[in-house]
């Protein structure tokens, strides 16, 4: 499988992601570990996940993240892995209400760390957007996590075109690295058996 850079960044990645979001839920954990195999094999090395995927089914909480972890310690590969998730998502109870404060985001960056037993987030993602919080407090958190090491490089996703571009504003003033990706909500492909075409994650400023 061909690698490329993702723009705005050092990080070498396959141009198919794998996206993990039945993980735990529609794909059960033999299985996700099957198609964690066969995507490696085939030369893959970029995982998306997210904190909240299948937290929509009653139980166990980020079970994507656990597997993923689970199978990156047993196989010895979160090196070779590049690794995206998201936080801030709000709590499925109150989905009008956003979670982006710094102890959200916090206490989010810390589990999905902990779970995915690394000490590194690739490229971390915030899954939903809080107009309640400015986009300088936002990005200086992100930052901060970027200088402490526990992110390589952030982007977003669902942002209205109004505070991405205030983001966008705010990083040029203030000299920051700022969103280095975009990641739309759900994919611009059909879901067919007939189509034979890759699905991959859209990343719009590669």
């Amino acid at each position: 499988m061909n690698k490329m850079t993702l723009k705005g960044t050092e990080l070498q990645v396959s141009e198919l992601c794998l996206g993990t979001a039945a993980y735990g839920g529609d794909l059960t954990a033999e299985a996700a570990r099957d198609q964690l195999n066969y995507f490696h094999e085939a030369g893959g090395n970029f995982i998306d996940t997210a904190h909240i995927y299948n937290d929509w089914i009653p139980g166990e909480k980020s079970r994507s993240e656990k597997l993923i972890g689970s199978w990156l310690k047993d196989r010895g590969l979160r090196n070779q892995m590049i690794l995206a998730t998201k936080g801030g998502h709000p709590d499925f109870a109150s989905m009008d209400k956003g979670r982006l404060a710094p102890a959200e985001l916090r206490k989010d960056l810390e589990e999905s760390l902990s779970y995915l037993g690394t000490d590194v987030i690739d490229l971390y993602i915030l899954h939903r957007d809080d107009i309640l919080h400015p986009v300088g407090e936002i990005l200086e958190f992100l930052e901060e996590q970027v200088k402490k090491g526990e992110i390589r490089y952030y982007g977003f996703s669902n942002w209205k075109k109004e505070r991405l571009e205030a983001a966008l504003e705010y990083a040029q003033k203030h000299g920051l690295k700022g969103f280095v990706t975009n990641q739309l909500m759900w994919s611009m492909a059909q879901r067919s058996m007939r189509i034979r075409l890759p699905i991959r994650l859209l990343f719009p400023w590669i």
